[in-house]
């Protein structure tokens, strides 16, 4: 029997301290919320104070948006299963190691007439060692999906500024366009309808980006001109039933990611969110800083995948012709 969850001590979310991009900063308020779980400690919901960098149209404008802010923070509202007493011992946590977690938790128990309230910055040392505990942000996704007798392939190629700020997050194409190919062979064999969307982010015209850019302070050193061209698309052209979705609302880019049947993932903590908060899809994902949860299909080896891409596909027919 579980023990009963401690109320004189909460977990939260450290939001003014990296204020960076939404896929990131969600990701470790999720973090923070399934370490609750997990120590069986309360909950106490911080929302986003910033989004350091809101994706090409933000670049492009030069400017952060309040309403998007908003709606990210009213989507993404998790209930607090508690409310802040008056007086309570407040303890920033840059990294929210294990060993932290459960002295701070040890400390709770034995201090029962003192609250603790413990700001979480970072919490991948744990979450990156078992990220089966992000089981728990699935639990409470915002995004649900609706059945169709089509499956949607989405594929997420993390583009924007990085020609810029990081290259080697770049996935080539061609990686992306060979595992929808093995899907859609796998689909044709089953007789499944589908549709691929492809879901990135590019300048519309060239685009001067200075280190005072929003999104760009700290991460480039002098200015940098952003060009169309730079952003070769052409080789999705080869899928069929393709769809394209550039430039789109983040918001309605998560949820599109977080929904389908299966997700393509790029090197990126937005496609990592969206992956974790996929609820039934099948996950892609392409080896970075933050390790596969249980079930996702790794691209190698090859025999591997295609035999779990195979048996996914089978189950999503059969369930579908119940």
């Amino acid at each position: 029997m579980q023990e009963e969850r401690l109320t004189n001590i909460a977990f939260t979310y450290a939001n003014d301290f990296l204020c960076d991009g939404a896929g990131s900063q969600l990701q470790r308020i999720y973090g923070v919320y399934a370490l609750s779980r997990i120590f069986n400690v309360s909950y106490w919901h911080s929302p986003l104070k910033e989004i350091g960098y809101q994706g090409m149209v933000a670049l492009e404008k030069n400017e952060n948006s309040l309403e998007l802010l908003d709606r990210y923070n009213q989507l993404f509202h998790i209930p607090s299963d508690i409310e802040l007493p008056n007086t309570y011992a407040c303890v920033s946590c840059m990294i929210g190691d294990g060993k932290f977690l459960t002295d701070i938790a040890c400390e709770a128990k034995e201090k029962k007439n003192q609250f603790f309230l413990i700001k979480l910055a970072f919490t991948t040392p744990f979450t990156d060692r078992y990220p089966e505990v992000f089981r728990y942000a699935k639990e409470i996704s915002p995004f649900k999906k609706k059945d169709s007798l089509t499956f949607r392939i989405a594929i997420h190629v993390r583009l924007g500024d990085l020609p810029i700020a990081h290259r080697d997050r770049i996935v080539p194409n061609f990686h992306y366009v060979e595992v929808a190919q093995e899907v859609i062979e796998i689909l044709k064999k089953f007789q499944i309808s589908f549709v691929c969307e492809l879901h990135t982010e590019f300048p519309t015209k060239p685009l001067l980006v200075t280190p005072q850019h929003h999104g760009m302070v700290g991460r480039i050193n002098e200015p940098v001109i952003l060009r169309p061209e730079q952003y070769d698309l052409r080789e999705f052209n080869e899928l069929p039933h393709l769809e394209k979705h550039f430039n789109e609302d983040p918001i309605e880019t998560l949820e599109a990611l977080a929904t389908a049947d299966l997700l393509i993932m790029s090197r990126s903590s937005f496609s990592y969110l969206s992956a974790i908060l996929n609820q039934t899809g099948a996950m892609v994902y392409f080896p970075f800083w933050h390790p596969p949860l249980p079930g996702w299909l790794e691209w190698t080896p090859r025999i591997l995948f295609k035999e779990q891409l195979q048996e996914f596909c089978k189950k999503w027919k059969e369930h579908r012709e119940i």
